[in-house]
């Protein structure tokens, strides 16, 4: 692992504040019984093209992780908004008394009323 590493920084492939992300990566991988070579064949050795192949595989479904959470927080932030202005409106409060509906979730109550 150790060659196949120096050979992908001294290609440039992997820049050097890179190496020990791509070290740890590789190590999980191994201890998870991931299929660690990404579609090759389990008798290839790595080469450091497949390494920065991997790399950039985790890179990809690290943004799409953080592209999935800002749209959950974009959400909810836009559910709690509606809620606080629904709640703030008498005549939706008083629909929601007439059809026994008064109590709401304690998460939504938390988030709508801080202060309480």
């Amino acid at each position: 692992m150790q060659r196949v590493l120096q050979e992908a920084y001294e290609q440039n492939l992997i820049k050097g504040n890179k190496i020990g992300y791509v070290k740890k990566l590789i190590e999980v991988r191994k201890k998870s019984g991931k299929n660690f070579h990404s579609g090759l064949k389990a008798h290839k050795q790595l080469s450091p093209t497949d390494l920065n192949k991997i790399y950039e595989q985790e890179i990809s479904k690290k943004m799409l992780l953080i592209r999935k959470a800002d749209k959950v927080e974009s959400t909810l932030i836009f559910l709690v908004e509606s809620f606080k202005k629904l709640l703030s409106d008498n005549n939706f409060t008083n629909l929601l008394k007439a059809e026994n509906l008064e109590k709401v979730p304690q998460f939504i109550s938390e988030k709508v009323n801080p202060d309480d």
